[in-house]
């Protein structure tokens, strides 16, 4: 059987790795990172930013060389393999754009997804000062602009049935499972 199809030479590391019809997607639908944009709740961005940049004002910035977004995005399958050995959890890399099927304006671009289910994976890392977001591992006490991010990817993909599953690698030492099942009432609120 394969353990894990991710590999770091398929990362997506910024917007200069996508093609110019991902990058016209981003423009023109709400993505994963934008659900809590969307709702006021966003510790990056506010919703005015992201209507200049989704009307064309302003060109949105390319955080891909952050350092933050570099490592994270570097570190996704390693995370992975992680996962595999502590939780038994077979991911494959699902980094393709899709629409949702009724609803253009809404875009899923997930991290990946569980081998042989309708289940995805969303791959984060921080570090220790921020774990007061976070809850208890297992549990779905994970910050509310992440929850609106799986939440919006279970719309998209129509993957309601089984819990998002949330990776979080902790100071690059400590790894986390939490699962987010799907809430139909924060899908609702999305949708409007």
């Amino acid at each position: 059987t394969h353990r894990i199809l991710l590999s770091p030479t398929q990362h997506i590391t910024g917007t200069q790795m996508l093609s110019q019809d991902q990058l016209k997607a981003r423009r023109n639908s709400i993505g994963g990172s934008d659900a809590a944009v969307t709702c006021g709740v966003s510790p990056w961005k506010t919703p005015l930013a992201l209507w200049q940049e989704k009307t064309g004002a302003v060109t949105p910035p390319d955080i891909g060389n952050m350092d933050a977004v570099w490592w994270g995005s570097q570190l996704e399958s390693l995370i992975a393999e992680r996962a595999h050995d502590k939780y038994g959890l077979e991911i494959r890399q699902s980094h393709t754009m899709v629409k949702h099927p009724e609803h253009d304006f809404m875009h899923a671009m997930i991290d990946g997804k569980i081998v042989g289910k309708k289940q995805g994976v969303e791959i984060k890392t921080t570090s220790g000062h921020n774990l007061e977001h976070w809850g208890e591992e297992g549990s779905s006490d994970i910050p509310l602009h992440y929850l609106l991010q799986c939440v919006h990817y279970q719309i998209v993909k129509g993957w309601t049935d089984a819990p998002w599953i949330v990776l979080l690698l902790i100071d690059g030492r400590e790894l986390r499972q939490y699962e987010v099942p799907f809430d139909k009432e924060l899908a609702e609120m999305l949708l409007q």
